[in-house]
């Protein structure tokens, strides 16, 4: 999978996670595409398969940075409880029928949202991750 708007300076430089980012830009990238094309079915399934995958992903982040002793795990837990309720509104959104809304949301709202806690704020937990993955197995 390659999305077409994600680049390797956003990666992390940890393999697990930065698998996770493009896989879920990717998927993001199906969902603006199936909304624009407004295959109303498509979208409910990409829908799903995106709130799926970004449980799976901030859930295994999640455990990742409270193994590596990151000291604001709680303040990156709140981050992505917002991610989903934002992304939860803008699936209401689509199903009441409001689909160019949908759309310029999934673009500007979600892609600007999730490149820059990329960007940005997953880097702040990398130097623990790095040290946890950098540790000599028991």
């Amino acid at each position: 999978m390659n999305s077409s708007l994600w680049d390797d300076k956003y990666a992390i430089g940890i393999e697990s996670i930065d698998t996770h980012h493009k896989n879920l830009v990717q998927t993001l990238d199906d969902l603006v595409l199936a909304a624009a094309c407004q295959d109303a079915e498509k979208v409910r399934e990409v829908f799903q398969a995106v709130e799926e995958y970004v449980l799976e992903h901030f859930r295994d982040e999640e455990l990742l940075m409270a193994r590596a002793g990151y000291p604001d795990l709680d303040g990156h837990h709140l981050l992505h409880a917002q991610f989903r309720l934002r992304f939860h509104k803008i699936a209401m959104d689509f199903t009441a029928g409001r689909v160019p809304e949908t759309i310029v949301a999934l673009q500007h709202a979600l892609y600007g949202w999730l490149f820059h806690h990329i960007y940005h704020v997953d880097q702040d937990y990398r130097p623990w991750v790095i040290r946890l993955q950098n540790q000599p197995s028991s």
